[in-house]
């Protein structure tokens, strides 16, 4: 092919990312009526665009969840904007700012076996090329949730998270509050001070919102040390359908899909559930029983649809990985075996679960005033931490450095 050729091949690929952008059920409608996007390649933008025109409605295709209807002649003017400029290609100016495209050598791999591939990525960080390598050339693992997780499912995410990044498995999710912000922030953690690629996050927006605001922070971090990447053109706002979407690009990216606590209609459930799809290993954290936040994981379960996930241990042998550092959970048992007396007794009878300082004083066998001096000091060493209704817990986050034995009292 030549290179003139190619370049309006990239020219199409993102004005189909814009259409996708403003009305994605014309971009679904187009592959499935050419039979995808190698086949849409061999048409010009023009006889596409007129296509669509014949078809127009006043507002995007009807997709469940879409915007408002105050938005929706935002998105709709957009979308016009796109079919007249066809000619000369993407409206919005791409000058400077990375994209990869499907007809592209880098376009990830993985993503190509999507039923709806993305005809373009847009992706802004530090190493943008460098960092789309290691999201195409290392093991990728998603690890998705609930955005109101417990103490439970955040020290979940962190271990989990944080044991993957150091077995040299590149860490996904979709920078949302919650889960998505635990995984991202443990892996960044774990790759600081070292020349690999923290984590990549998939936006449900263009790489240049920053959304949710609350993790503007993040945003930095994730934009200093590791990937954003989208497939909605720069300065797409977020909007509820673009979700959904944003997950089959997480689980496309990934080998593996790891949820962490989610309700029965979470998010996370349809990005497990594009991984069963591409044949892929989708894997689920058990919760507590009964509880709301173990519904989405407990049904993946309990339905056979995903695989039992208590550890990062647990997915690198899904994937047939070697394993690399301890578990948290295995430093737990050397630090109760190496401590003698009070805090060897705490942490023993903390592995059961959240317990008052009275329920472990007696679990314990100690006085009340000995337990909570021990409990201070287990508390000093990372071991274990306060929640609510006075209760203490194990710190089941992976800890990037050595778990410090606490003395006998």
């Amino acid at each position: 092919m030549n290179g003139a050729v190619r370049s309006q091949q990239r020219l199409t690929c993102r004005w189909l990312a814009e259409v996708g952008t403003w009305n994605p059920g014309a971009l679904r409608r187009l592959q499935q009526r050419y039979g995808g996007l190698d086949a849409l390649l061999e048409h010009s933008r023009e006889d596409l665009a007129a296509e669509l025109s014949s078809a127009r409605r006043a507002v995007p295709a009807a997709v469940p969840g879409l915007p408002a209807e105050e938005e929706r002649w935002t998105e709709a003017g957009a979308y016009a904007a796109t079919l007249a400029a066809a000619a000369r290609g993407p409206v919005v100016a791409s000058v400077g700012r990375p994209v990869v495209t499907w007809v592209d050598d880098r376009y990830p791999a993985r993503l190509r076996h999507l039923s709806d591939p993305p005809p373009a990525l847009f992706l802004t960080g530090a190493a943008v090329w460098e960092a789309l390598t290691v999201c195409t050339a290392a093991p990728v693992v998603a690890v998705v949730g609930t955005r109101g997780p417990t103490a439970y499912g955040r020290d979940m995410a962190r271990a989990i998270a944080s044991g993957l990044t150091k077995a040299g498995v590149l860490v996904v999710s979709g920078l949302a509050m919650g889960i998505d912000a635990e995984a991202h922030s443990a892996a960044l953690t774990v790759a600081a001070g070292t020349c690999a690629v923290g984590t990549a996050a998939v936006l449900g927006c263009g790489v240049d919102v920053v959304y949710p605001r609350v993790n503007r922070r993040l945003f930095a971090r994730v934009h200093a040390a590791g990937l954003l990447l989208s497939e909605f053109v720069w300065g797409a706002g977020a909007r509820a359908w673009r979700f959904p979407a944003r997950n089959r690009i997480i689980a496309g990216l990934a080998d593996a899909v790891v949820v962490v606590e989610g309700g029965a209609r979470s998010g996370a459930l349809s990005t497990a559930e594009f991984c069963n799809d591409l044949g892929r290993e989708p894997l689920a954290v058990p919760g507590e029983a009964g509880r709301r936040l173990s519904a989405g994981p407990h049904r993946l379960l309990r339905e056979g649809r995903a695989g039992l996930c208590e550890s990062a241990a647990d997915v690198l042998a899904a994937l047939g990985l070697p394993q690399s550092a301890s578990s948290r959970q295995a430093q737990l048992h050397l630090a109760a075996g190496a401590a003698s007396g009070d805090a060897a007794a705490v942490l023993s009878a903390l592995d059961g679960g959240e317990l008052r300082v009275d329920e472990l004083a007696i679990a314990a066998s100690l006085r009340v005033v000995d337990c909570l001096a021990t409990l201070a000091e287990l508390e000093l060493a990372g071991l274990v931490s306060p929640c609510s209704g006075g209760r203490y817990r194990l710190v089941r986050g992976d800890d990037p450095g050595v778990v410090e034995t606490p003395r006998a009292g």
